[in-house]
């Protein structure tokens, strides 16, 4: 049996919490605001079905099904696991849960401490914090060893957030739905949606038996394989479930079940996921990284974006404007002479950042960040003020924390007792080696190679790549390779936060191979947040507009690499796709002719329009009818709908269609402005769009506003 011990409100949220009579367990629900009042009386045990009908009659007993799990979870090498089947897919329930338990529940304004202590002096602070005006919830956990004797942490979660669903009085057959978003280089978070009966992760029979979804990043390039994001959805009832980790380095999330519950916690990777561990001595703390929860009445598109706010980290612009790459245009030869050809064309379109991508660099000098003179003659500080003279400020590229010693020995470099290792041995990837961060000497020549740099020329941006991924682990204090990693990862964080304060003024764009440091807590630290590294494939719209479940659209890179080949179909297309977040202008721009130039900039003047609450106080809404990226039919809308506006792309994809309807969001809207192909002929009226005729390959762009 278990009762409600507290239920806590906080804007538009609930947390219930309940307590097991036999073990002092407690469970923690995440509602929606008001779902408490719609929680049913749920089954104790199992006893009447085909399968236990017959043993549970002969024995007088019932399975139980409704076991609470712990709104913590760590595990102490020497205790024991969970018997369920859990060991090998899920280390969660393990007997050190009881050691502690619940001492106080305390609120201070929108937080919520519980903490839990050992006899031994041990404790267990869990903290909720609901930012103002948020709808979600920030959940830190530390352990404090007060005992004697250190402890081997294996396990240890940021959240357990469990009790799903409690509007069911049972397991919810054919109800629940889990979402999640794998990610891979050029094809990140594509949406996943898989039923718990998809997943065979119904209960058995006994309603006994781990069923476990574990999933993370043991790497430290934390956005491949899977986004740090799960969703359950409650089809029936209409709720979702969401949770995220800010995943600066390795982690791992669990959606789990073994009765009719379902849980979903996340934090570090435990040992058995990634060979993690730490020895914690008496007198010291483990804190958990930050993760985000929530739940909500909608879709996963809403509960993903109600994790958003996390990220600010500056107030919005009023109007967009485009930056420029030059990545796809000069491809790592970005001589000056060109460059300022470029130059006044970015300037007529608006652009504000002009960044230098690889190239610009001495690959004879690895990792010293030397200005190839025959490219900058007159120094880099002079090239940044011949861009200031057009309204502009010069971006840099660098991937300072790996070393390429291209044609030189790792000893020749002189830095090779700078790199990190495993088992005495230097870690290489490909090409490249890896800085160590925990040593001062690195930090000492990235502040004097990079952040003087950038403030000796003039540089006002910063593209930071990272091209190459650290395995699972290195040396260090720790027994545990996986841990070290977490403490260079740490390092890593601080100097990127510091280039802040080195550099006044600076923008920060987090890049790892396009994609790969697409999760919170890397966007927070950035003003820029690179999607991908598709860079002019026609996938590019279909992953822009899934990226904006993960970061802000002003945050959002998207490229729009642009040809003198380009007809108006394909400008229309590449545009609209750039509109789809922070747009990237790259490719031949000088070679554009006067009619390609008017036509571009007719699509920049629609989106230096699209104003603060559109892009950042909208609902999402994705409509893809294409099962490939790659190679797309059909067509995509995506729309975003403020209070009183409502921004509709369209993207037509390989199709044989001659017309196409798009119904409108509630309520009667009116068309203030639009771009499209010239190919593309369309109606509309207060509540839908109907497209008479219009070319594969094209795009447009529609802004409405709510009569």
């Amino acid at each position: 049996m278990y009762n409600m011990i507290k239920l806590w409100k906080t804007g538009d949220l609930e947390v219930a919490f309940f307590k097991e009579e036999k073990t002092d367990i407690v469970s923690m629900a995440v509602l929606p605001a008001g779902a408490s009042e719609k929680i049913v009386p749920h089954r104790e045990g199992i006893r009447d079905s085909v399968a236990a009908k017959s043993i549970c009659n002969t024995l007088n007993f019932a399975f139980p099904a409704n076991n609470l799990e712990s709104m913590f979870q760590i595990k102490f090498a020497g205790d024991f696991s969970f018997p369920q089947h859990g060991p090998g897919v899920d280390m969660r329930n393990s007997t050190t849960i009881n050691r502690f338990k619940l001492k106080s529940q305390e609120e201070k304004g929108n937080a919520l401490i519980s903490i839990f202590e050992s006899e031994d002096n041990m404790k267990i602070v869990h903290t909720l914090t609901r930012p103002e005006g948020c709808r979600y919830l920030e959940c830190k956990t530390e352990f404090f060893n007060g005992s004697g004797t250190s402890r081997r942490v294996e396990m240890f979660t940021s959240f357990s957030m469990g009790m799903i669903s409690l509007l069911h009085p049972d397991d919810a057959p054919e109800s629940l739905k889990l979402h999640r978003y794998p990610s891979f280089w050029s094809s990140e978070v594509k949406h996943l949606e898989q039923t718990f009966e998809e997943l065979n992760m119904e209960i058995s029979w006994q309603s006994a038996g781990v069923r476990s979804q574990r999933f993370g990043q043991r790497s430290s390039m934390v956005n491949k394989e899977y986004q740090p994001f799960a969703a359950v959805e409650d089809t029936k009832h209409g709720i979702i479930w969401a949770a995220a980790l800010e995943a600066m380095s390795p982690w791992e999330m669990v959606v789990s079940r073994y009765c009719d519950f379902v849980n979903i916690s996340g934090g570090l990777p435990d040992r058995e996921f990634a060979g993690w561990f730490k020895d914690v001595k008496p007198g010291e703390s483990l804190i958990s990284p930050v993760a985000l929860l929530t739940a909500s009445y909608g879709n996963c598109n809403d509960a993903a974006r109600d994790l958003l706010p996390y990220q600010k980290s500056e107030e919005p612009q009023q109007v967009m404007h485009p930056t420029f790459s030059d990545w796809c245009t000069t491809w790592g030869t970005p001589a000056e002479e060109r460059l300022l050809k470029i130059a006044p064309v970015a300037a007529s379109l608006g652009v504000k950042y002009f960044q230098i991508d690889a190239g610009w660099f001495r690959t004879d000098e690895p990792g010293d960040w030397t200005l190839k003179k025959e490219l900058y003659p007159n120094g880099y500080k002079a090239f940044s003020e011949a861009l200031e003279k057009y309204g502009m400020k010069s971006g840099l590229w660098f991937e300072f924390e790996n070393l390429y010693p291209q044609k030189k020995s790792l000893e020749e470099t002189g830095k090779a007792d700078w790199v990190l290792t495993l088992d005495g041995f230097p870690l290489r990837a490909g090409g490249a080696y890896f800085l160590d961060f925990r040593k001062p000497e690195v930090i000492a020549h990235m502040t004097e190679k990079v952040a003087a740099f950038l403030r000796d020329n003039k540089v006002g941006y910063i593209k930071i790549d990272y091209n190459a991924a650290v395995p699972f682990g290195v040396d260090g204090e720790s027994a545990s390779p996986a841990e070290n990693l977490q403490q260079h990862a740490a390092c890593v964080r601080k100097f990127h936060e510091d280039l802040h304060r080195l550099v006044p003024g600076l923008r920060i764009e987090e890049c790892s191979s396009g994609g790969h440091r697409l999760t919170p807590g890397w966007a927070k630290t950035g003003e820029y947040i690179s999607c991908t590294d598709a860079h002019e494939g026609v996938e590019i719209p279909i992953l822009a507009a899934e990226a904006l479940n993960f970061c802000y659209y002003d945050k959002a890179l998207v490229w729009s690499t642009l040809r003198p080949t380009d007809d108006d179909n394909r400008l229309s297309y590449s545009m609209c796709a750039g509109m789809m977040g922070q747009m990237t202008l790259s490719g031949d721009l000088e070679q554009l002719s006067a009619e390609q130039l008017a036509t571009v900039k007719k699509y920049v003047d629609f989106y230096e329009k699209i104003f603060p609450e559109l892009r950042l106080k909208s609902k999402l809404r994705i409509d893809c009818n294409s099962s490939s990226r790659i190679y797309p039919t059909g067509r995509q809308v995506m729309t975003l709908e403020s209070s009183d506006e409502l921004l509709l792309i369209v993207h037509f994809f390989e199709t044989d269609e001659q017309r196409a309807e798009f119904i409108l969001p509630a309520g009667a809207w009116e068309l203030v402005d639009c771009v499209k192909a010239d190919s593309q002929e369309f109606t509309s009226n207060t509540n839908r769009v109907k497209f008479t005729k219009f070319a594969p390959f094209s795009a447009a762009a529609l802004r409405f506003r709510k009569k």
